[in-house]
């Protein structure tokens, strides 16, 4: 599944770079970084956030729902309004959708900052 894999290399590369800054954190950082020791240190906690956030994250939260198995459900599960059910599950579905691209801009922002 595209959505499994690419939301895979988001957090295998945030955790990549929360190790990478704990290698430069090690070492002289006035040597290994144009950062700060403290800027270091705000970073990597800020990312450490962002890995939590991913960590936290399931794949059914980002891959679109099977539309028929939804209106499955809504047919066993009795509920009134099958139409408003799928309606809703639709809606929940437009607010989160586009959650791959935001966490893949804000991995790309973490590295430019770790990087440049």
């Amino acid at each position: 599944m595209q959505v499994g894999r690419s939301f895979g290399q988001i957090r295998g590369s945030a955790h990549c770079i929360v190790h990478v800054l704990t290698k430069m954190l090690s070492k002289d950082p006035t040597k290994s970084s144009s950062h700060t020791p403290d800027e270091l240190k705000k970073l990597k906690s800020e990312l450490q956030s962002f890995c939590a956030e991913l960590d936290a994250m399931k794949l059914e939260q980002l891959a679109e729902p099977d539309w028929e198995n939804v209106q499955h459900e809504a047919e066993h599960h009795s509920h009134d309004d099958i139409g408003s059910y799928v309606a809703e599950k639709r809606e929940e579905w437009q607010k989160r959708k586009d959650l791959l691209d935001t966490f893949q801009a804000q991995l790309t922002e973490f590295e430019k900052r770790t990087f440049n």
